[in-house]
């Protein structure tokens, strides 16, 4: 839901499944998961002028894992929107990934967006 136009707020509910061989099996120790996601997204405009419309945003995500009844994972991301022409954009991102109680990572992320 976009409360304004610079600030996003959504709730989701997400049903997973692993294999014995995925690397989260031996720490969670089960199959199947539910979990809730909490997105928060504040974004606003860098630059703007005639040739570019650069756009930056922080995103933080919030993961409870209802069978654990406790939160397992928090990404915080930083990145910046470049509108190519009104089908395409391209991103650049920084992700930082807390898995509560095993390894963080951090993350570089490009991405090139089809809109339609």
């Amino acid at each position: 839901m976009n409360i304004t136009p610079w600030f996003y707020l959504g709730e989701s509910v997400q049903k997973g499944w692993m294999y014995e061989n995925y690397e989260y099996y031996s720490i969670f120790d089960k199959r199947d998961y539910t979990e809730a996601e909490t997105r928060i997204i504040f974004s606003h405009g860098i630059l703007e002028n005639e040739k570019i419309k650069l756009k930056g945003f922080a995103l933080a995500e919030l993961s409870y894992d209802f069978h654990k009844k406790e939160g397992v994972r928090n990404e915080l991301v930083a990145g910046v929107i470049l509108p190519i022409n009104k089908n395409f954009e391209a991103e650049l991102n920084w992700r930082h990934i807390d898995r509560v109680h095993y390894y963080d990572s951090d993350v570089v992320e490009t991405a090139l967006t089809l809109i339609f």
